[in-house]
């Protein structure tokens, strides 16, 4: 045990600060643009059909997204003065958590297209309490991916990833709960 918590308190994260906030800047980017994308594909198609659509926009608005690259990328600069392993938690964190955000974003993309293909039959509705909750899962579900690798590998940024991805998930499950009638 005394190996393991050594290694995790030992953990440097290996990227000045300018590339750290380059890479998080294009993952924020990426991420938001696939997201988007992802979105668009999914109105088009007439397979699935969002009950109350509204409510699920508002998550996507471009102030409140704006507010959080703000404060989300102030966090990350924060993170270098504080020294380590602070800066592996936050920074770490941050890049590890919307690297997996990307890959999230890239599996409903390919969801949302592939029902727009030839063949593909029947249709659904969901609700937004549905599709809150279903996102909110899938961000917990790699938080506890994020959170096994970082226990057995003591990595500080793969923990760090876990608790920003958990806090956004039950955020997103919390509030499907309130949204449910």
């Amino acid at each position: 045990m005394d190996t393991w918590l050594h290694a995790l308190l030992d953990a440097e994260l290996p990227l000045p600060w300018w590339l750290a906030l380059a890479l998080w800047v294009a993952l924020y980017a990426l991420t938001f643009a696939i997201s988007a994308r992802s979105r668009a594909a999914l109105r088009a198609q007439t397979h699935l059909v969002l009950e109350r659509a509204d409510v699920l926009a508002r998550e996507q608005r471009r102030g409140p997204q704006a507010l959080a690259f703000v404060l989300l990328t102030a966090l990350l600069l924060v993170a270098y003065p504080m020294g380590e392993p602070y800066t592996s938690l936050m920074a770490g964190g941050l890049i590890g958590a919307f690297a997996m955000l990307l890959g999230i974003a890239l599996h409903s993309l390919k969801f949302a297209t592939s029902l727009a293909q030839p063949g593909v039959e029947g249709a659904m509705t969901l609700s937004p309490a549905f599709v809150l909750a279903n996102i909110g899962h899938d961000m917990l579900g790699t938080a506890a991916a994020c959170l096994a690798s970082g226990i057995a590998f003591a990595s500080t940024p793969l923990l760090g990833a876990a608790l920003l991805l958990a806090t956004i998930g039950l955020s997103h499950v919390e509030r499907a709960r309130k949204l449910k009638p």
